[in-house]
């Protein structure tokens, strides 16, 4: 039996810095699991698309389990990455491909939210009246997605006790 493949799919980006970032976590994260050849590929605007990472794993190994690092499970999660793998599986059938489920809003995402926001400014000036935290997000067409993003930034107000949010 071949070592198994774990892909990583990642969105991409046109800024190279990100998608060196993006990189360097898998990187990070294929010298915890040594016993996977670990690999990425992108959705959109980087190198190599998810299409030509899936033939590269898939001509190295018989089983790829891809993993995405989506936040949201919007289009490229319910759309573009099983049509992805659909047609790896028509084009290498003796292969096993697993796909896990996207990584999803996490309880721990209020704390980085926080984190994120004491690099600029303190936890008491947050909470004075008067003050607003404005999370960003994009790309919603999708319901679910959405409520998830509602959720998070819900989360985010309550857990800590933000006026405005």
């Amino acid at each position: 039996m071949q070592t198994p493949t774990l892909l990583i799919a990642g969105h991409g980006s046109r800024n190279r810095q990100a998608n060196m970032e993006f990189e360097t976590l898998v990187s990070m994260y294929g010298s915890r699991w040594p016993d996977f050849k670990t690999t990425y590929g992108y959705l959109e605007h980087a190198t190599p698309s998810l299409d030509d990472a899936l033939k590269e794993a898939a001509q190295n190994s018989d089983l790829v389990v891809l993993l995405s690092l989506f936040l949201f499970a919007a289009g490229h999660i319910k759309l573009d990455i099983p049509q992805a793998v659909e047609r790896a599986k028509e084009r290498f059938p003796r292969v096993q491909f697993a796909v896990a489920s996207g990584i999803g809003p996490h309880p721990g995402m209020a704390e980085l939210a926080l984190a994120r926001a004491r690099t600029i400014t303190t936890e008491a000036h947050l909470r004075q009246e008067g003050a607003a935290v404005v999370v960003v997000g994009r790309g919603f067409s999708d319901a679910q997605a959405y409520a998830d993003f509602l959720s998070l930034v819900h989360g985010i107000g309550e857990r800590y006790q933000l006026a405005w949010i």
